[in-house]
């Protein structure tokens, strides 16, 4: 996808993360390089900042960010952050803020269902999470030109996120021309699509 040539007017742009059923860093490095932004705010980091070159270096030497984001998983955009001198900020809580993150992984690893109890819990961390990925961005927002990479479905309609800014370019991977927050039957139909507010 071409990105806009208004791109570079927006001081909040959201890449709709798909955690690997596209081409996530590819696009991330476009829009990167095309708006040239003073911070990259990540949900996959968790709640880790990384400024200096020595932090960069030290985290690429780590097998993992936290128990459920293994480094190999955002190793890219490091080396994209690295190459355009960029802070990478995490948004997000540590181990997305699941306290039993190594259960959670382990039934994820395992395709191991969760129980109702997990389930409610994991929505009502969802939320949380959701307010502080807010909360993050709009702390960033006052410094400065922000691309914000978080999960696509983090960015539906009527998501805290969405509603809680009032001016942004989201680019998502669409599907028939429609917002796709997970992963569909054909990959060959999604492309990347843009919205602005």
């Amino acid at each position: 996808m071409k990105l806009p040539k208004n791109a570079s007017s927006f001081f909040i742009i959201f890449i709709g993360d798909t955690h690997g059923y596209m081409d996530d860093f590819r696009m991330q490095k476009q829009v990167i390089e095309k708006v040239n932004p003073d911070y990259v705010l990540y949900e996959q980091m968790n709640n880790k900042k990384l400024v200096t070159k020595a932090e960069f270096m030290a985290m690429l030497k780590n097998k993992s960010v936290s128990t459920l984001t293994e480094v190999d998983e955002v190793r890219p955009l490091l080396k994209i952050c690295i190459k355009n001198n960029l802070p990478l900020i995490g948004i997000d809580f540590k181990n997305f803020g699941i306290s039993w993150a190594g259960r959670f992984k382990h039934k994820l690893d395992n395709q191991q269902s969760f129980t109702k109890k997990e389930k409610e819990e994991l929505k009502r961390i969802y939320k949380i999470r959701e307010k502080q990925q807010l909360r993050m961005i709009r702390q960033y927002a006052k410094k400065g030109k922000i691309v914000v990479i978080t999960g696509a479905h983090h960015l539906r309609k009527n998501s805290p996120l969405i509603k809680g800014i009032s001016h942004f370019m989201a680019i998502l991977p669409h599907c028939n021309g429609e917002p796709a927050f997970g992963p569909v039957a054909d990959k060959r139909k999604l492309k990347y699509g843009v919205i602005t507010k």
